[in-house]
This record gives C-alpha cells, structure tokens and sequence, in this order.
C-alpha cells in the first residue's frame, strides 16, 4: 500500500478488514499510545508482526508513530477514521432516503383491503 492511498476511505476500509489491525485500534482507543512491544504481549504474534500491521496502519494514516525515548509508540489518528465514518454516514443517509421513498410508494399503492 502506498502512502498516497492513505487519502482514500478504500484504505481504511481495507486496513480495517483485518481482525488483528481491528484489536489493535480498539486497545490503542482504550489504552492510549502503545508500542508494537507492548501489543506483541496481547497478541499470538511476534513483535514484527505486530509491526507489519503497525507499519500498513501508519502509511494508511490511521495511526501516528511517536518517539518516546527508545520506544516508539503508536497512537490512533482520529481525522482519518473520521473520514471513513463521515463517508459511510453519507452513503447511508442516502440509502436512508431511498428506503423512505420506496416505503411511501407502497404505502400510497396499497388498498383499503391490505
């Protein structure tokens, strides 16, 4: 993944569909700013692996990476799953309008009898 399709809600979407990235962004939510070390220890996976995920996470931008003496920590960035939320926002405001509308079309066809 490159750093431009960071701009994309498609790579949210497609770093969120992994459960792993998914756990990740949930304990970096409730617990602030971890590093892969720290992550490695809650997860079945090795310290790299738990970087690879971090490393897809920051170049989609939906986290930042912050040095903190040796460690580097990791922390979500809020704007860009921001974006994401306000995309599926529109997208189901809009089927919104389209159930209502369908639903007033049957309702006006359906006669005294149904």
């Amino acid at each position: 993944m490159s750093a431009g399709r960071g701009a994309e809600p498609g790579a949210v979407f497609e770093v969120l569909s992994d459960p792993t990235r998914r756990q990740i962004i949930t304990w970096l939510a409730e617990d602030g700013p971890l590093s892969a070390t720290r992550l490695s220890e809650r997860l079945p996976l090795t310290r790299q692996g738990v970087a690879k995920h971090l490393l897809l996470m920051a170049e989609s931008g939906i986290v930042m990476q912050a040095r903190v003496g040796r460690e580097v920590r990791f922390s979500i960035e809020a704007e860009r799953l921001g974006s994401a939320a306000a995309w599926l926002s529109t997208v189901g405001a809009r089927w919104d309008r389209r159930l209502a509308s369908l639903e007033a079309h049957v309702s006006s066809r359906r006669t005294p009898q149904d």
